[in-house]
């Protein structure tokens, strides 16, 4: 087998590659050829592969498998995978057959990069009930008579390193268009992927009952361009969008293919790779005594570092832990002990960030020197920003850095865990959690009113039993016939006091109003002086134009102040008549009063204590009056109360429910290898 390139993976672990496993050669009759092109002719031959290699090199197709019809062409697929090669595109060998089993179907073969295509067309030729006739006429073929498809794939399978898909399953040849979907069900168990099929054809597989529902989550459902010219390479679109698939490897195989396409929800994904805009730590360098001159660039979807023991991984989670400052959660000491040990004095760790705000990324640079505090500087590391470390990231994305050690201790911090299992969840939980606080501070906030309404409430009582006193003393007095005598003096009383009450919220107004204007000409007058400080080519805009205008605006609103002082004063000073000429008019009734109070003192009555008790019964009513709308506010509030208990219960049990949900498709998702409970 011919080794591969390395330098097709730049970075460590996995990477995101568009592969395209359904290409044709130019050998193939249903290929479109250039007018005139002549390819009996080697120098036709080499250019046309050439504009081949540059269509691929254009569409960014890294990975390929030509996938001719019932053989390999074997002069035109080593050219290809050749020049392809030398531009560090890799193209496998396939073969797209063209078999009848009643009805025609096209099934495709993608095999090992490095492999014997003549091993595997001798091998495709002898499937045939007349293997001595040649599969292949020039760019023509013809069809292979199979009585056993399923033996033909499972027989592939154990002669090859191969992985097998159906192309096309819906148009002509396309086994949901040529099979029932009982048999299409039964084939799909043997294959590795099928070309692009709606929701609508899934339901009607998985309605058979031949495979589970859940079969597509293992099973991937890929797109190819299977161009039928040069320019149709990497081109050709469905609904609109280009027909690409995205695979995640972390190596150039088969092996790495059947990997990505049995954990499709992962590793595939069709039409636009993922975009990795979430913050994450892209590199770390380490300069120092035991771990010295390192630098690791970071995968942006790494979060484990798996190796031998003994090899560096505690050091390096260390060295990333003590230099963005993170939270150590057992054995401080020690461990800040052991990065200055394995670092040395003097020692600089480095560590990259990318920050992302939507899709726009900010890098930012944390370097620390054993001994001394992080700092934070830009990409160019020729600005210090002042911020710790963890300010780079979102409050909710910093990082959690776990040493091997601490997880005994942090298994019993319930309080983390539970931390630790929102942040595996993500956002969905976080707005759970984010609405369940705000109804905690919600019932907080009604307990704190109803508490304060309690307060005022609890005098009541003391007001309510007042009034029934007074209301006695004066029916006492009303079967004395006092009330009549004093009934025209209880009337001046209260009207006097309406006249008062608009004197002196005249005299308010005309208070507040001064103030007001007071300020602004203090404001306006305050921002002169800057305005003569001017040093700019423009200044003379302020310090001319605009102060003119500041000094037209005090004149102005000096005369209104004195205009409006001048109204509110002629008018209090009119009241103030008013008030004199009130005086005056009371006095003879309030002589006629004085001679009633004297006939009452002489029949043994207080005319004065049924002024009083007036006066309060006045006063107090209007405080009953309130305290009798707060009961109703505290019964608002009650119910407010019981409804947001039944909220946070409702979000508490949702809360529980989504961890409980998140956790099964999480423990789904790791098969067993790792299982997360929530109690």
């Amino acid at each position: 087998m011919e080794d591969i390139k390395s330098d097709l993976l730049s970075i460590n672990g996995s990477a995101w590659f568009r592969v395209d496993l359904h290409l044709h050669s130019p050998g193939v009759g249903s290929f479109k050829l250039p007018s005139g092109m002549n390819i009996d002719s080697d120098k036709n031959r080499i250019g046309l592969v050439e504009r081949y290699i540059e269509q691929l090199k254009s569409e960014n197709i890294k990975i390929g498998a030509i996938t001719d019809y019932q053989q390999i062409r074997t002069d035109w697929f080593n050219l290809i995978q050749k020049k392809a090669y030398e531009e560090g595109i890799y193209i496998f060998p396939g073969i797209e057959l063209s078999v009848n089993i009643g009805r025609k179907i096209h099934v495709s073969f993608i095999f090992e990069y490095g492999e014997n295509t003549e091993a595997i067309n001798k091998y495709i030729l002898s499937l045939d009930e007349n293997p001595h006739t040649p599969l292949l006429n020039k760019r023509d073929h013809r069809d292979i008579d199979l009585k056993d498809i399923d033996f033909v794939l499972r027989d592939v399978k154990n002669k090859f390193s191969c992985i097998i898909y159906f192309p096309h399953p819906t148009d002509n040849s396309g086994i949901l268009k040529e099979l029932d979907p009982k048999k299409v069900a039964e084939l799909l168990q043997l294959a590795d992927a099928i070309e692009y099929v709606y929701e609508k054809d899934i339901s009607r597989i998985i309605s058979t009952g031949k495979i589970r529902p859940e079969f597509f989550n293992s099973f991937a459902v890929i797109e190819n361009s299977d161009p039928k010219s040069i320019e149709e390479i990497g081109t050709k679109t469905r609904d609109g969008k280009v027909r690409s698939t995205y695979f995640k490897l972390s190596s150039v195989s088969i092996d790495a293919f059947k990997i990505a396409l049995h954990d499709p929800e992962i590793r595939i994904r069709l039409y636009n790779k993922p975009d990795f805009c979430y913050d994450n730590i892209s590199s770390i360098e380490i300069n120092g005594r035991f771990l010295k001159d390192i630098r690791i660039e970071l995968n942006p979807e790494m979060t484990t570092l798996i190796g031998g023991r003994g090899v560096g991984k505690s050091a390096l989670i260390e060295a990333l832990r003590y230099a963005l400052d993170l939270p150590v959660y057992s054995d401080l000491s020690f461990r800040t002990d052991f990065v200055t040990s394995v670092v040395g004095s003097g020692g600089e760790i480095k560590v990259k960030v990318n920050r992302y705000f939507g899709e726009k990324k900010q890098e930012y640079v944390v370097k620390r020197i054993i001994g001394h505090m992080p700092q934070v500087y830009n990409a160019d590391e020729n600005d210090i920003y002042p911020i710790e470390p963890k300010e780079i990231f979102d409050e909710r994305s910093i990082p959690i850095v776990i040493g091997q050690k601490e997880l005994y201790f942090l298994s019993i911090n319930t309080e983390f865990l539970l931390h630790l299992v929102d942040e595996l969840i993500g956002t969905e939980i976080q707005k759970d959690i984010l609405k369940f606080k705000n109804l905690i501070g919600a019932l907080e906030e009604n307990g704190e009113r109803i508490r304060d309404i309690e307060k005022k409430l609890s005098k009541r009582e003391e007001y309510e039993q007042r009034l029934k006193t007074i209301e006695a003393h004066i029916k006492t007095y009303d079967n004395l016939k006092v009330k009549e005598k004093l009934r025209s003096h209880t009337d001046l009383m209260e009207d006097e006091k309406k006249l008062n009450d608009v004197k002196e919220r005249i005299e308010e107004f005309l208070i507040k109003f001064t103030e007001l204007f007071e300020q602004a000409i203090d404001s306006i007058e305050s921002l002169i002086p800057s305005l003569k400080d001017s040093r700019s080519h423009l200044k003379d805009i302020l310090i001319t134009d605009t102060s003119v205008v500041l000094e037209q605006l005090l004149e102005d609103l000096k005369e209104s102040k004195n205009n409006i002082d001048n109204v509110f004063k002629s008018k209090i000073n009119v009241l103030n008549d008013l008030v004199e000429k009130w005086n005056d008019g009371k006095k003879p009734l309030i002589k006629e009063i004085n001679k009633i109070k004297r006939e009452l003192e002489n029949q043994g009555l207080s005319p004065e204590n049924y002024e009083s008790i007036v006066n309060e019964k006045i006063n107090i009513q209007p405080i009953i009056e309130k305290l009798s709308k707060l009961t109703e506010q505290q019964e608002e509030l009650l119910n407010e109360r019981e409804k947001i208990k039944n909220n946070i219960r409702g979000a508490r049990s949702k809360i529980f429910k989504t961890r409980q949900k998140k956790l099964e498709e999480i423990n789904k998702e790791l098969k067993d290898r790792l299982q997360i409970d929530i109690k």
